[in-house]
């Protein structure tokens, strides 16, 4: 075998390893971002740092959103220094502690009220009246009937009293019981026969020195009485004297009487026929005159009163016997609204004429309009009452009319001679 030459070969060995993690592309990346957190960090850091005192000199310190502040009114023991962050964050909340009522707040709330009347109650008087007649037997009978009354004026020599009844004009004989025990005889100043309203007089000699000087109530003229409000009636409302009673106003609607109108203030206050006396709201002032021929419907199982504001010309003429014209009719006002939709003139539609009345004689009817008062021109109750009231009874008024017939409305003027009311 022939010799060869020899050759040397070598041999590479070659091993695969894995490429340390700080190598890899992704631990790389990930370096690459903290870093560069770690810078911007860094520097929002030093702005920071630099911005702040400038901030705060120029916008002041940040609220808390989350505090809350309970707005309370300073009483005489606080003082006014400044708040510290400490209080501040300890500020008190409100707290609204919830009380069942007891049986003595009910009591306690009657007894209020019975006092506020009580300052309106020395005013009060209770008026009897007595009439008499004779029976088929030539015996004498006599009648007694009672009133509550109100003193609304007094003077050196006499108390002026306000009552209803028309018992009044009739009576024979009266008297007048005040609060005090004092009794003395009254006598009738006036009397206004659409209302019952009278005024009596009383001579303070017929008291007696030893009479407590009475302060004369003030009928409200300005506020009225609303639906809803408390009430207290006081006087003779169920046939008591010198009762109280406690109740709220129902309704307060206008109402047509003779030659007028008037606002009647309806309770739930249970009444009679003959229940007089007065309203008075929680003020102590009286805002109602109880007059039951005004109850709505006829129905007097509930107090009605006539509103004081509306009665107030009514009772000086009476204190100042003056007498009061009258024409006979009652009637409702046509506004704007209700002669465009019923093709109807403006003025006062006549719903009834009074028996014997100076309108019945002049020829009104029901139906008729009237639209002026010697050439003035009325539109509603109010103005055609105080037109009336210019005038003094027996004088001669001219009416105009419209009266309707088959051809529509013809134009009338009719004379009337005033009556007295």
């Amino acid at each position: 075998m022939p010799n060869r030459e020899q050759k040397e070969f070598t041999f590479m060995s070659e091993q695969l390893k894995k490429k340390p993690f700080y190598k890899k592309r992704w631990f790389q990346k990930g370096a690459e971002a903290v870093t560069l957190a770690v810078v911007f960090g860094a520097m929002a850091g030093v702005v920071f740092a630099v911005t702040q005192p400038w901030a705060k000199e120029q916008f002041g310190k940040p609220e808390d959103p989350a505090q809350v502040y309970v707005v309370r009114e300073e009483t005489e023991t606080e003082t006014e220094a400044p708040q510290t962050e400490t209080e501040e964050k300890a500020a008190p909340q409100t707290v609204i502690e919830q009380k069942e009522l007891e049986i003595g707040d009910y009591e306690m709330l009657y007894q209020k009220m019975s006092a506020l009347a009580e300052k309106v109650s020395p005013a009060m008087v209770i008026v009897t009246c007595k009439t008499s007649s004779r029976d088929w037997f030539n015996e004498v009978i006599e009648d007694h009937a009672q009133f509550s009354g109100l003193v609304i004026a007094a003077n050196a020599q006499e108390y002026l009293i306000l009552a209803g009844g028309q018992e009044l004009s009739g009576a024979e004989h009266m008297t007048a019981a005040f609060t005090d025990g004092s009794v003395a005889e009254a006598e009738l100043r006036k009397l206004d026969s659409v209302t019952g309203l009278a005024v009596l007089s009383v001579r303070r000699e017929e008291l007696g020195a030893g009479a407590q000087e009475i302060a004369p109530a003030k009928l409200e003229s300005q506020e009225e009485a609303g639906r809803g409000e408390p009430v207290i009636a006081l006087g003779t409302p169920v046939g008591n004297e010198m009762s109280m009673f406690f109740g709220m106003v129902t309704s307060v609607a206008g109402t047509s009487a003779v030659d007028s109108q008037y606002r009647v203030i309806s309770t739930d206050i249970l009444g009679g026929e003959k229940s007089s006396g007065i309203l008075i709201d929680l003020e102590g002032r009286v805002v109602g005159v109880i007059a039951q021929s005004f109850s709505p419907s006829g129905s007097q199982m509930t107090l009605t009163a006539l509103a004081s504001g509306d009665i107030q010309d009514l009772v000086t003429d009476l204190v100042n016997i003056k007498d009061r014209p009258a024409i006979g009719i009652t009637g409702k006002d046509i506004d704007e609204a209700t002669a465009q939709e019923y093709d109807m003139p403006r003025g006062i539609y006549v719903r009834s004429v009074a028996a014997d009345s100076p309108a019945m004689y002049a020829g009104v009817y029901q139906a008729d309009i009237i639209t002026s008062i010697n050439d003035i021109s009325i539109d509603s109750i109010d103005e055609y009452e105080k037109e009336i009231m210019r005038h003094s009874p027996e004088e001669v008024v001219r009416l105009g009319i419209k009266r309707a017939t088959m051809d529509g409305y013809v134009d009338m003027e009719l004379p009337v001679q005033l009556g007295l009311r």
